[in-house]
């Protein structure tokens, strides 16, 4: 079913000061792929989902196993604490110079370093 609003010629584009107008067929074709890039977005955003929950279940889940730790490798208190703030304490580490890195050579580039390195792990 047609609307009236249908047969209206689309917006034009917003442009930058002093750049050319683009050409119909360019905004043709970035409307013709905008579904596309919605589903890439929702892909890129379920790979964040997936990682951040990955790293949350092994925040959350290595501590929940401290009484099979303890028993299994005689660990006092003290020894027990060390070991679950270990975990922490790496994050707290990497966080420094991972954020310079970032900043130096892009996120993309050191995303990618740090999930081909964990993967090689």
């Amino acid at each position: 079913m047609r609307h009236a609003g249908d047969l209206a010629a689309p917006a034009s584009p917003p442009t930058r000061p002093g750049a050319p107008p683009p050409r119909r067929s360019d905004w043709m074709t970035l409307r013709r792929l905008a579904p596309y890039l919605w589903q890439y977005r929702w892909r890129v955003l379920a790979a964040g989902v997936a990682a951040n929950m990955s790293f949350a279940a092994a925040a959350t889940g290595i501590p929940t196993t401290a009484v099979w730790m303890r028993t299994a490798y005689h660990l006092d208190n003290g020894a027990l604490g060390l070991v679950l703030g270990a975990l922490g304490f790496g994050v707290a580490l990497s966080e420094l110079p991972w954020g310079i890195a970032a900043d130096r050579f892009g996120d993309r580039r050191v995303l990618l370093t740090g999930l081909v390195a964990t993967a090689a792990i």
